[in-house]
């Protein structure tokens, strides 16, 4: 069905050449090459037909290019008989080969003939139709052509038929208007893609040409084509007698008259030898209570009594139900059928009424036994210690058997009873018509009778042995289960098959899905690897499992269940190690060819041991109530077994009975190991979207759902019912499209050729049939692999994706019956043959491995919240993309209120920071008496103490990091608390960690939740690798830290490189009461004041920060001068003059403050205010006499006051003499000193200056002057 192999290689080289020429370029949403040709009016897509002649049904593939056959013309390079072929579903329509028609190099909307000339010319009037199974490659989801044209001589009649790519599209071509259909030379087919290109570009795969092969299959005439009636008139030749008979409304109606109507089907061809059930499906609106088959066949070509038989019908019914006419008993029913009847009967005679027949198949159904006894109880008793075995002879048959006795008999899974002649039997007892058989539960050698089936023989005094009924197996193993536990309920549908198992639980899934690879499981003893070896005994045998294995197994397991995630494991052989180390060899289906995953071997005692003991070691590990490794409670046997031959295949050779006879088996053991350790298990089959390809009983290797289902029910309900499920696969259509919308084959009725999402509810439907029900409980269905591509992961790709996602899952989610919806896949696979598929893009280096995360993708966000309450928010844009207003138009029951399933976590700041800034800290794990409870989470395999990286004391706990491979994901410890833990008091969590052992990388992410049941918190922090590092969390504003139930911590490099091996250690974990979340700086510009005593005489700028950074959501706020706090952004300028205390502090996201930090700015960047006074202000006369002079100085400062007022200098303007200024103390006070009055009489007068400098505390100057004169003369003051 799909390519989906991390490992996984293609059966045949060819196989991926064609696979690539089939899908170049991915799916390029453009248009028609050619609008007008669409199909003609005239051909009829069909479900199936029955031929009246065959002109070629292909299976002589010795005759192809001879003359006479089929010749390969333009746009093909050649015509063969295949009997498997590229595309699916793989093998012919009908018998062994197909007509496969090889491209040539040309377009795709370029045709590809191919051609047959008629020696015999053929007479088509006896039919209406020319009817054909039609087949091609994909590439785009639509407009496939198939053109068809009858020559006769040179005339020609054209028809166009529109298929579908990758199934048989079942053609009937209407030639009864054309008048020259008695007279066929020449038949010619043609295929094309009627596609534009649009979107490519010259050099694009695709561009230039497109290899699209094509088949055809049994190319008949018919009159029956589908006999299910849905073209109104058409009766496909069906006549009737004693009724009028005409076709309206999607049945064929019969008008009953008389005592006996007849409907009488047209000359058929159908071998009966590998149908043995006539089945109708119809509403019988009359008191007719019986009908009459009767048939004549080619060997038998006369109707009478010996080819008939009488079946009861419901009377007065206007429901439509199916009536299933099994006719394997009668001797004459075999050979090549010609015609059928059905005649109606009643008890009272004559009768009216209406029949509406929606629709008659052929059916190959198990076959009717007659056994003159039934077994009504084969169950474990209430003891659980002894087996009980009752059943009853029928009324008259103990006296057939007089002198005779029964007898019981044990037989493994892989025995039959019809071989019994030479067993010995384990009880027995006289004939009697009520009878019961009791024995021990336990065997020989350790050995239970849990798996073996029972049969009761009745001997007979010649010797003889006659089967009472068929064998039956135990119905009750779930009585032994020491767990029964309810199974779990999950939050909601969502579910991955997970890579990663740490951002699983970021993206919220509750259904979880892995591999469980039996073939490397186990040794064949314990001396192949002793260090590796794990002994495990069952069934009184010891069995070699590989530890590594286990330990991959347990990690994945437990970390996703501890989550809260429902596991199912998906049980799969491959053909891998096949020497003397291990017990393959014994495991793989002695039939298997070639495949990619293949059968178990049950059929055989080497196989079933095998089988058991690592599904009981599974079952055994994985069920505990105690959830010590994990807990996985289904269990899928195999995969996609309807697609056989490639994905569950022992070999190519079985119909479907032959093959669903083997896998009724495995399944059933299956079911009863796993019940016998957990009694609510549940086991499931696994089905692609290939629901009913009108398939042939012939067919082998590979077949359909339907056809594995309706036989699985009813081989195994034969032997005794079991609870088995559905594990289904609704993918789109075509797997390159992501249009889950645009299903041409995905129909609203039960015999559909696909169920996907678009006819979901078909499935679910079909299996609430009685028919299927175990007791009064329908079979569980779970969508357990389904993916959509996004094209070349370009934007427009990335949304019609998570468009494709939002439809499927809201139609999931709102249909009854379906339990979850799993996705593939995690990370885009580069070697999933052009598949992206998955959540995240992958890293295009694929040197490191071909499935290493890049990216998140679009789909991501509408994956993580589409069961929250943001579910509306993200999938709003995909309703234009699928053209809906609503979303109630594709899901009918949809209810916006019930979207939030699963609650959103909530978060918190953590902050690394040192010890000492925790306040009133709790130390609650030191480790120094043990791990304390602490357990391995996601790919950790251990925890221990150490010494040899100390924290907080002499002992720390040591994590050892898988060595497997873990896409970058998280590695984590985890404790769970048998009682709650409170941290109402002491509201923030603490813990020191070392990514001690790791790759290199700059920093290393911290990843926190803490759990309160289903309320979980989360929190990051960054921490440098090699070095301890303090994380504190703050959970104050969490409404659930009071009841603290778990708290998970994982560590994974920033870089998200590989971390394989190696290990990290954690100390110290506790509460404390407070903390700062940072340590708060303050750098100023410049760093130190550039005045006096600690004041600056210039701007200041202040810039605010964190040492070790700010946690995320937090702020930093200031304030000046008691003012209002702001919230801090970038450096600041403070240029006012003053005294300023700036203080600062942190701010929580929940708006709780940090301790307040102060810094005092004391700035003065403004000079004093200075006056000075001289007294006197004129000396006269000039008599050169010394005066005395008082200075008066009246300085004021604003900002810093004044620091000193000094005597700076006195000069004049004239030249002085050392003895004109007396008493005067420069750099001083002083201000008071003499000076000459003396003056030059050349000049105008003399002027003393007298400075002083004053000086504020800051240091900033001001200069103060006054003069004194002498005058030259009076006039000159």
């Amino acid at each position: 069905m799909k390519l989906k192999g991390f490992k996984r290689l293609l059966l045949y080289s060819v196989l991926l050449a064609l696979t690539l020429q089939a899908y170049p370029a991915g799916i390029v949403f453009a248009g028609t090459y050619d609008p007008d040709l669409k199909a003609s009016p005239h051909v009829l897509n069909v479900t199936g037909y029955t031929p009246s002649i065959v002109i070629d049904d292909f299976n002589e593939p010795d005759a192809v290019n001879q003359p006479g056959k089929w010749t390969s013309g333009a746009g093909a390079e050649k015509v063969t008989y295949a009997d498997r072929y590229a595309n699916g579903p793989n093998s012919p329509y009908e018998g062994s080969h197909v007509l496969e028609v090889w491209s040539d190099e040309v377009k795709a909307y370029e045709w590809r003939t191919v051609s047959r000339d008629f020696d015999q010319p053929l007479d088509l009037s006896g039919v209406n139709y020319l009817t054909f199974a039609a087949n091609c490659y994909g590439w785009q989801t639509e407009d496939y052509l198939i053109k068809v044209t009858l020559f006769s001589g040179e005339d020609s009649y054209e028809s166009i038929a529109q298929i579908n790519p990758n199934s048989w599209s079942k053609v009937a071509v209407s030639v009864k208007d054309w008048a020259l259909r008695d007279h066929v030379t020449k038949i010619e087919f043609a295929f094309m893609l009627n596609f534009d290109h649009g979107g490519l570009k010259p050099g694009d795969p695709g561009y230039e040409f497109w290899g699209g092969n094509y088949q055809i299959d049994y190319l008949s005439g018919s009159n029956a084509i589908g006999m299910d009636f849905n073209a109104d008139g058409e009766t496909e030749g069906f006549t009737a007698q004693g009724a009028e008979v005409d076709a309206a409304g999607g049945e064929l109606r019969l008008t009953l008259a008389g005592a006996a109507p007849v409907l009488q089907s047209p000359v058929i061809i159908q071998d009966i030898d590998h149908y043995n059930t006539l089945s109708v499906k119809w509403r019988n609106e009359s008191p007719f209570n019986k009908v009459k088959v009767e048939w004549i066949t080619e060997e038998s070509p006369d109707w009478d009594d010996t080819k008939s038989e009488v079946f009861d019908i419901e009377a007065n019914n206007s429901q439509s139900v199916e009536q299933e006419f099994n006719l394997s008993l009668h001797p004459e029913w075999s050979g090549s059928l010609k015609q059928f009847r059905l005649t109606f009967l009643s008890d009272g005679g004559a009768s009216t009424g209406e029949v509406g027949i929606d629709q008659i198949r052929f059916k190959q159904l198990a076959p009717i036994e007659v056994f003159p006894g039934e077994l009504t109880r084969h169950e474990i008793a209430a003891s659980r210690d002894r087996i009980v075995i009752e059943g009853a002879l029928k009324p008259g048959e103990a006296e057939l058997y007089e002198g005779g006795e029964l007898q019981l008999f044990e037989l493994q899974p892989y025995e039959s009873e019809r071989d019994l002649a030479n067993r010995e039997p384990i009880a027995e007892q006289g004939i009697q018509g009520q009878f019961m058989f009791e024995l021990d539960l336990a065997g020989e050698e350790g050995r239970n009778r849990l798996q073996s089936k029972f049969a009761v023989a009745a001997r007979l005094p010649d010797g003889s042995l006659e089967l009472v009924d068929r064998a039956k197996y135990v119905s009750n193993p779930e009585i032994l289960a020491p767990n029964t536990y309810p199974f779990p309920v999950a939050k909601s549908k969502k579910g991955l098959q997970v890579q990663m198992v740490g951002d699983a639980e970021d993206l919220g899934i509750s259904h979880a899905a892995l591999n469980v690879d039996y073939n490397n499981a186990l040794y064949m003893n314990g001396a192949v690897n002793p260090a590796n070896t794990f002994e495990y005994s069952y069934e009184g045998e010891t069995f070699y499992f590989k530890k590594d294995w286990i330990e991959e197994r347990d990690n994945s397991i437990k970390s996703l269940s501890d989550n809260g995630v429902t596991v199912s494991l998906i049980l799969l052989m491959y053909k891998g190690g096949m020497d003397d180390t291990t017990p393959n060899r014994y495991l793989l289906h002695p039939d298997a060819t070639e495949g990619i995953v293949y059968a178990f071997n049950t059929t055989d005692e080497l196989g079933t041991k095998y089988y058991k003991a690592i599904t009981a070691f599974l079952a055994e590990r994985y069920s505990r109530e105690d959830e010590k490794y994990g807990r996985a409670v289904n269990y899928i046997v195999g995969n996609e077994v309807d697609a056989g031959e490639t994905w569950y295949n022992m070999g190519n050779d079985k119909t479907v009975r032959e093959f669903v006879q083997d896998y009724a088996r495995t399944v059933r053991i299956t079911n009863t190991v796993v019940k016998s350790f957990y009694s609510n298990a549940r086991v499931y089959i696994s089905l692609t979207h290939n629901w009913d390809q009108q398939l042939p009983s012939t067919q082998i290797g590979s077949f359909d759902g339907r056809s594995i289902i309706d036989t699985l029910q009813a081989e195994i309900d034969a032997e005794g019912d079991i609870p088995w499920h559905i594990a289904y696969h609704p993918y789109p259509e075509n797997l390159f499209d992501p249009r889950a919308w645009v299903a041409p084959q995905s129909l609203e009725q039960f015999d559909t050729p696909k169920i996907t999402f678009k006819n979901l509810h078909v499935l679910v439907d079909y299996m609430k049939q009685p028919k299927f029900m175990y007791g009064d409980e329908a079979r569980r269905i779970i969508l357990s692999e389904q993916g959509f591509h996004s094209g070349d992961n370009s934007p427009e790709g990335q949304q019609l994706q998570a468009a494709a996602y939002a439809y499927a899952y809201y139609i999931t989610d709102f249909l009854d019956g379906i339990d979850s919806f799993i996705l593939h896949r995690h990370v885009d696979h580069a070697e999933e043959y052009g598949l992206n598929l998955g959540l995240w893009t992958h890293d295009p280096d694929t040197s490191r491995g071909a499935s290493i995360p890049a990216e998140h993708k679009l789909v991501y966000d509408v994956f993580k919240y589409i069961d929250t309450e943001r579910s509306l928010e993200v999938t709003e844009f995909a309703k234009s993309i699928i053209g809906i207003a609503d979303w109630q138009d594709i899901a009918p029951s949809f209810d916006a209120g019930m979207l939030a399933r699963r609650e959103i976590p909530d978060t918190a700041p953590a902050a690394v920071l040192p010890p000492e800034q925790l306040e009133g800290a709790e130390m609650l794990f030191d480790f120094e008496n043990g791990d304390e409870g602490w357990t391995h989470a996601e790919y950790v395999s251990g925890v221990k103490t150490d010494a040899s990286h100390t924290w907080t004391g002499s002992q720390t706990l040591k994590a050892t990091v898988m060595t497997r491979e873990q896409l970058g994901d998280s590695k984590g410890i985890a404790k769970r608390f048998d009682e709650p833990l409170n941290a109402e008091g002491k509201p923030y969590l603490f813990f020191g960690i070392n990514p001690s052992n790791g790759p290199a990388s700059e920093s290393y992410t911290v990843r926190v939740k803490v759990y309160s049941d289903q309320h979980v918190l989360e929190a990051e922090g960054n921490v440098p690798p090699k070095q301890w590092s303090n994380l504190a969390v703050d959970l104050g504003d969490w409404a659930y830290k009071d009841r603290i139930t778990k708290i998970k911590i994982g560590l994974v490099p920033a870089s998200r490189v590989h971390w394989q091996g190696g290990y990290f250690h954690v100390d110290g974990i506790g509460l404390a009461d407070g903390m700062e979340a940072a340590e708060l700086t303050a750098a100023l510009t410049p760093e130190q004041p550039d005045g006096n005593d600690g004041w600056y005489r210039s701007p200041v700028t202040v810039k605010l920060g964190a040492a070790n950074g700010l946690p995320d959501g937090y702020d930093i706020q200031f304030r000046v001068n008691d003012g209002e706090w702001q919230t801090y952004g970038s450096e600041m300028i403070m240029d006012t003059d003053g005294i300023h205390e700036l203080d600062y502090r942190t701010m929580s996201p929940a708006g709780e403050p940090g301790s307040i930090k102060s810094l005092t700015l004391k700035i003065d960047q403004t000079a004093p205010v200075a006056a000075v006074t001289a007294d006197p202000v004129k000396l006269w006369p000039p008599n050169q006499r010394l005066v005395q002079v008082t200075a008066s100085v009246d300085a004021s400062d604003s900002g810093s006051d004044i620091g000193s007022v000094v005597l700076s200098s006195i000069t004049s303007n004239e030249e002085l003499q050392a003895e004109d200024i007396q008493g005067a103390e420069l750099g001083t006070t002083d201000t008071s000193f003499s000076l000459r009055a003396s003056r030059s009489g050349a000049g105008s007068g003399r002027i003393y200056t007298i400075t002083y400098t004053v000086t504020d505390q800051a240091g900033n100057e001001t200069a103060a002057v006054a003069q004194v004169n002498v005058p030259h003369d009076q006039s000159n003051p």
